[in-house]
C-alpha cells in the first residue's frame, strides 16, 4: 500500500456584523471550507481554524488576533495551504494581500479561495514550485 502524505488545511474565516446578516457569518464560512477540504482529501484540524469576528478585512495582520495566530503557526509549519471562503475574506486591501501572500510563500504555505479561482499551490510559471505536496 502506498504512504500518501496528506495536505494539512488551516481555514481562516472573517466578518463583520454587517456580514454575518447577509448570510456570510463564521459558521457558513466554516461549514462550506469544511466540506471543501473534506472533498479534496485534505486533513483537517480544529486547532488550525481561525477566526476573526466583527475586524475588518482593511486591517494588518497584527491588528486581528485570529489572523496573527495564523501567521505564527505558518511560521512554524503547522499547515500547507490556507483556504479561505473569499479572498475578501482575507484582505480587501491588494497591498496587504500581496505581502501576506509573500510572507505565506517564504514559510512555504500555499493560499487559495475556494470559491474563486485564486490557489496560489500551483503555478503559475515554468519553474515554480508548489507546496501543497510537503
Amino acid at each position: 500500500m502506498e504512504n500518501t502524505i496528506k495536505t494539512k488545511v488551516a481555514m481562516y474565516l472573517r466578518c463583520s456584523t454587517e456580514e454575518q446578516l447577509k448570510g456570510y457569518g463564521l459558521p457558513v464560512q466554516e461549514e462550506r471550507l469544511r466540506a471543501y477540504a473534506t472533498s479534496q482529501g485534505f486533513e483537517i484540524n480544529n486547532q488550525y481554524v481561525y477566526r476573526d469576528e466583527g475586524f475588518s478585512g482593511s486591517l494588518p495582520i497584527e491588528l486581528r488576533p485570529g489572523l496573527k495566530n495564523l501567521f505564527a503557526d505558518a511560521e512554524q509549519n503547522r499547515f500547507d495551504l490556507v483556504l479561505v471562503l473569499k479572498v475578501d475574506r482575507f484582505f480587501r486591501n491588494s497591498r496587504l494581500l500581496l505581502n501576506a501572500l509573500h510572507q505565506l510563500d517564504s514559510y512555504k504555505v500555499s493560499f487559495s479561495s475556494v470559491t474563486e479561482p485564486f490557489d496560489t499551490s500551483h503555478p503559475y510559471e515554468e519553474g515554480r514550485s508548489t507546496y501543497a505536496s510537503k
